[in-house]
């Protein structure tokens, strides 16, 4: 959120010269978040999958009074707000005068797997306002502010009054003044979208949202202009989006209680991989603790305890599992893995990467930032680990095989932490086939499943959860696309578990 303090500090705003086209944002449930400080103070494009844009072709010209210090241009797609030198970004549009639209976007996409007909909608309105030169009009109030509209696939159409809203900026006599976002130019704004409502007064709002279908929300800049816009009188203001929050968890029915699955965790150390037993047994999953003396577990055993997920502990000792066929014959297991451990990722173990070294990469308490946060397993939620400093290992190399996709790296994206090996990849080094999907997922050093802090914990319970589903279901590497992972032998499991 933009500071709320009052006076007049030095005001950047960065014409955003370059408006692609947004793709959609996957809303898989819970609260999606923007709040545009990844534009940086000299970004010059919204974040991916935003728009800013103006009908007329182009913005104010720097000439309207902006201190030497800020960063001017011309440009049709909006600007980057804030202070110079300031980290919190908003996303904003000139006020702009009458018939000219301007106008910020996004575009969303339901992968909740339910219709979705209500949702609720939070964001900020900052203005941030300049006026050229002119003592004798110096003294004329102007407000400014957004209508939200919504097209659900027939254009945009207005929601309503609740997020219909505007400030007034009392006027600013000193000739060239910069009139700067705080608490009387500012507003938070929040509410529900009811679909089906507003579809009962506007055919063109359809009442609910379908699974995988887009909608886009729009937000129109307002203004009122007390003098002939371009006239040496005129006053002029940005208009801005901060801290948007979109909860999408409203329109949808409670989710089913999870179906507790069978998993196997595969680990050399019972007490350190204590926590990591305590954490699934928790969330109501039944688990089997073995160490195979090194052999990988038989399809009658898998078949006997309706195995449906297993886990390779970082307490396994990587050095027990690469005798003779055991890489060929762990790595075909047909069934979903994942793997914690990662100096099995080594040439000389399961073949994950294609190299054969691993090393210390420092204490370490965040992810790098994700590539997709809209990915499944990260929606919603941040790149922390943990709340303290740990020291970690990985492995040297972030190269897969074909066809599989890094998540989430550390250390600078030098070092893998999460990522997706699909069925029937071919391992390295002859390592045999992959019989299943394959997820790793390094939480640190031995016993450290016990230090992630809960939202380290929950990116690994949706990978838990995304594995275990009936059919089992995680999106495909590289597409984003939902891919069912060992469908038959798992609802055969499943259905004999119910038998």
């Amino acid at each position: 959120m933009l500071s709320r303090t009052t006076g007049f500090l030095v005001c950047a705003v960065l014409v955003l010269s370059m408006c692609s086209v947004a793709t959609a944002i996957n809303l898989t449930g819970g609260i999606h978040t923007e709040d545009f400080d990844s534009m940086g103070t000299g970004g010059t494009a919204p974040p991916t999958d935003w728009t800013a844009a103006s009908s007329a072709g182009s913005n104010p010209p720097s000439a309207l009074g902006l201190p030497s210090a800020a960063i001017g241009g011309i440009g049709n797609n909006g600007y980057n707000a804030g202070t110079v030198g300031g980290a919190d970004r908003a996303l904003g549009v000139y006020g702009g005068a009458s018939g000219d639209t301007r106008f910020i976007s996004a575009t969303f996409t339901n992968q909740t797997g339910s219709a979705v007909s209500t949702f609720d909608v939070n964001y900020d309105l900052e203005t941030w306002y300049w006026r050229f030169a002119d003592a004798a009009n110096g003294g004329n109030d102007r407000s400014a502010g957004f209508n939200l509209v919504i097209d659900t696939g027939s254009g945009f159409r207005d929601v309503g009054p609740t997020f219909d809203t505007a400030v007034t900026n009392a006027g600013v006599t000193t000739d060239g003044g910069v009139w700067l976002n705080s608490p009387t130019s500012s507003a938070g704004i929040g509410g529900t979208i009811d679909l089906a409502a507003l579809n009962a007064g506007d055919a063109n709002i359809a009442a609910s949202i379908a699974p995988g279908g887009t909608f886009s929300l729009g937000w129109n800049a307002t203004s009122s202009e007390p003098e002939p816009l371009g006239s040496g009188a005129s006053r002029h203001g940005v208009v801005s989006v901060d801290n948007f929050s979109i909860d999408f968890n409203g329109g949808m029915p409670p989710p089913p209680p999870p179906v507790g699955a069978n998993i196997l965790v595969v680990t050399n150390n019972n007490g350190n991989s204590q926590p990591l037993v305590d954490f699934l047994e928790g969330r109501g999953h039944t688990v089997l603790r073995e160490r195979f003396n090194n052999a990988a577990p038989t399809q009658m055993y898998l078949d006997d305890n309706q195995i449906d997920l297993v886990i390779v502990a970082r307490e396994s000792n990587s050095g027990d599992y690469d005798d003779g066929s055991e890489p060929q014959d762990w790595n075909g297991l047909p069934v979903p893995m994942i793997n914690a451990n990662m100096f099995l990722y080594r040439t000389s173990r399961w073949g994950y990467t294609d190299n054969g070294g691993q090393g210390g990469i420092g204490d370490q308490t965040d992810l790098d930032p994700f590539d997709d946060p809209n990915h499944p397993f990260f929606a919603g939620l941040t790149t922390s680990l943990f709340d303290a400093p740990e020291g970690m290992t990985a492995n040297n190399s972030i190269n897969l095989p074909p066809g599989s996709q890094v998540l989430a790296t550390l250390n600078g994206g030098d070092d893998l932490a999460i990522f997706i090996i699909p069925e029937d990849a071919v391992a390295f080094n002859g390592r045999g086939t992959f019989g299943d999907i394959r997820v790793g997922f390094n939480y640190g050093n031995e016993g450290d499943f016990g230090l992630l802090n809960a939202n380290g914990r929950e990116i690994f319970a949706r990978i838990v959860d995304g594995l275990t589903a009936s059919p089992a279901a995680v999106p495909e590497p590289t597409t984003g696309v939902v891919l069912l992972i060992g469908v038959t032998a798992l609802s055969l499991r499943r259905r004999r578990r119910a038998a």
